[in-house]
């Protein structure tokens, strides 16, 4: 299944490759990153077996379509595709920064406002929801550069998280 997946990337790598220069780039960065933190020598290996490559991987493609308006069955097909081959839930329209490693990629659920630094390190059963505030504006938190969320955290509404912060495991967070 995953080589079926990363071959039907591929594929549209080749076949949008104009539009597809700066999500090219990205993923390339990834990769790089990926490569140097899993001590790999092979990329193809990162491309192919990386859980946590994968999960980033598509949630970039499934960004990039849902920005660009068009290709309305791609948005959906890499939204269903994430969902049910990592157990994650990312919306396409959160932020993350470059060098986000998943250790275990399994039920992380990511809100739509949700924006992410560089360097973040987030484990596995991770929520990064959006809260109500008493007039019924909906809020998402941030979390800045060189952050960890362990395992079962919860971290939701208009919280920002420092640079160089640890979230402890199964910690519930609604204030910064």
């Amino acid at each position: 299944f995953p080589v079926t997946i990363c071959f039907f990337c591929l594929f549209l790598f080749i076949f949008f490759r104009g539009i597809m220069q700066n999500l090219k780039n990205i993923v390339a960065e990834d990769l790089v990153f990926y490569k140097k933190r899993l001590k790999c020598k092979s990329s193809l290996r990162i491309f192919l077996i990386t859980r946590s490559f994968h999960l980033l991987f598509l949630f970039r493609l499934n960004s990039f379509f849902w920005r660009s308006k068009s290709f309305r069955f791609f948005r959906s097909f890499f939204r269903f595709l994430t969902e049910s081959y990592t157990g994650c839930e990312i919306h396409p329209e959160a932020s993350i920064g470059s060098r986000i490693y998943f250790p275990h990629p399994v039920g992380i659920v990511i809100g739509q406002g949700v924006k992410i630094g560089n360097d973040a390190l987030i484990f596995q059963n991770v929520t990064l929801g959006g809260r109500r505030d008493t007039s019924g504006n909906l809020f998402y938190p941030t979390l800045h550069n060189n952050v960890t969320v362990y395992c079962h955290s919860c971290i939701l509404g208009n919280v920002e998280i420092g640079s160089n912060s640890i979230v402890g495991a199964c910690s519930l967070v609604l204030i910064s």
